[in-house]
């Protein structure tokens, strides 16, 4: 199926995903070099692999998603997606909210179950799963009736793809749980639930002065405690979480602006530049010039086919 691609504003579709709790869409490129921006988001993302392959890099660590595989981005983390144009590069992206569980769910044991599996911390690996295991599991049936559903939209589309979410959630769910479970799963939750404001608090302040001492003292914690249970319910210490977001918003800034780098390294809460530019080139493995020169003059940072589809639940 040949699909033609359409270059989509990055801020088009952040506007979109505050508005939709669930979406769907196929990406699809023939002999075309691909380049998604560093980029974090509220939302959990499913990314299946249909043909070809694509790099990633999650946590700091670099992953190859070869056909057939699906790779599982829990919300806030800083992950980027490339592939060099070697032959043909065809995915299918779902991206749920959180309102999608509490509305499936109605028994609050369930979602006493759910959240913690899906906001703590994991290995980035854990959250590849490889072809092998989707196919013993028959997890493609299930995202390919995503994507047929949500194209036909007939009678009954929306509950068929929230059975066949939920499918693929479950069996998220036993194929972590194979091994270690948690402790207290209550703890968990409420862990989540602790952290989520610090969280929000970081997002909307990341450009100034920062202190753990500061966000400890806001969940009556002592530091070390602090910095053990934002690592376990994140992946990141808090100051590679903080770099991590001040670079994600410097990549905007370089891209959409005409801001020096002086001026950029100021905006994210950097007052010196030349630790700005060393800290940039230890996320992203170029300088902030040359991710600008490389990728403002890319033919797409990101592409969407021309039947991509959005879904209200």
């Amino acid at each position: 199926m040949d699909l033609d691609q359409k270059s989509v504003d990055p801020k088009s579709k952040e506007k979109m995903h505050s508005r939709e709790p669930f979406f769907c869409f196929l990406g699809r490129y023939v002999n075309e070099v691909y380049h998604y921006n560093p980029h974090w988001h509220d939302f959990t993302e499913l990314l299946f692999v249909r043909k070809g392959y694509l790099r990633t890099k999650l946590r700091n660590i670099m992953l190859t998603i070869d056909e057939g595989e699906l790779l599982v981005v829990m919300p806030g983390e800083l992950h980027s997606f490339e592939n060099d144009g070697d032959g043909i590069l065809e995915y299918v992206c779902i991206q749920i909210d959180s309102v999608v569980f509490q509305n499936a769910f109605f028994d609050s044991k369930e979602l006493s179950m759910i959240f913690p599996y899906f906001f703590s911390y994991r290995p980035p690996r854990s959250y590849l799963c490889d072809f092998e295991e989707i196919k013993k599991a028959h997890i493609l049936p299930l995202i390919n009736n995503i994507y047929s559903e949500i194209q036909k939209k007939e009678l009954g589309y929306s509950l068929s793809i929230r059975g066949s979410l939920l499918g693929i959630f479950v069996w998220l769910l036993r194929r972590w749980n194979m091994n270690t479970r948690p402790t207290s799963e209550a703890g968990n939750l409420s862990n989540c639930r602790r952290m989520q404001p610090v969280l929000n608090l970081i997002k909307e302040q990341y450009q100034k002065d920062i202190s753990t001492g500061d966000l400890a003292e806001k969940m009556a914690m002592s530091v070390p405690h602090f910095c053990r249970l934002f690592k376990k319910m994140t992946g990141y210490s808090f100051r590679n979480y903080l770099r991590s977001l001040r670079i994600v918003e410097a990549i905007k800034l370089l891209l959409s602006t005409d801001n020096n780098i002086c001026q950029i390294a100021s905006l994210v809460g950097y007052n010196n530049v030349n630790f700005f530019i060393r800290v940039f080139k230890e996320q992203t493995g170029i300088t902030p010039f040359q991710y600008k020169k490389k990728y403002s003059v890319s033919p797409h940072t990101t592409g969407l086919s021309e039947n991509s589809t959005g879904l209200i639940f």
